[in-house]
């Protein structure tokens, strides 16, 4: 599984993908950086020896580089950077693939409440930043246009709307499985 997921994120840097992905602001948005996050968090739930490595003592670095590495990535002067220089496109997905790999590892010993915050942070990330580039009327990333932004913005509302369905789903089954365990 580590092998496959290894793969893909090659896959999604090597020039004509990586060419490709730059070149169309809701592409580069959802598939390659939604790509190296989940492909970051998938190796580290599923990576045996990253749990070894990483114990529940560097829970909260892991957390701080996992926000600040999207927080950064996240300013249009800092995506404007990587869609323009390859080397710093390449520093960006190996940065937001390592703070996903930690966050993984993280995440499997984490309490609910833990997940729980990290998954409100992330679905008002995806929120605010769907919302900006839909309603601003102003070119946020010089590389891209205004209607490629407002695309953009509408992808992210959409994986906003798809992931926090899928967020209640998963808190409402943790919810009653700790409750059972509590109870019994």
């Amino acid at each position: 599984m580590v092998t496959f997921l290894l793969m893909i994120t090659f896959i999604l840097i090597l020039p004509p993908v990586d060419n490709y992905l730059d070149s169309y602001m809701p592409f580069h948005y959802s598939v390659q950086l939604g790509g190296a996050i989940a492909t970051g968090i998938m190796t580290g739930l599923s990576g045996s020896w990253f749990k070894k490595i990483i114990t529940t003592k560097y829970t909260a670095s892991s957390l701080l580089f996992f926000i600040g590495t999207i927080t950064f990535w996240m300013i249009p002067r800092s995506m404007d950077l990587a869609v323009n220089n390859n080397f710093v496109d390449t520093v960006m997905f190996f940065n937001l693939y390592l703070a996903s790999l930690l966050l993984g590892v993280t995440l499997v010993n984490g309490a609910f409440v833990l997940k729980s915050a990290l998954g409100i942070y992330g679905l008002s990330m995806l929120l605010t930043m769907g919302i900006i580039f839909t309603q601003y009327e102003t070119i946020l990333c010089a590389v891209y246009t205004l209607e490629m932004q407002k695309e953009t913005g509408k992808v992210l509302l959409i994986l906003f709307s798809v992931f926090f369905l899928l967020f209640l789903f998963r808190s409402s089954r943790s919810l009653i499985t700790l409750s059972n365990k509590q109870f019994n």
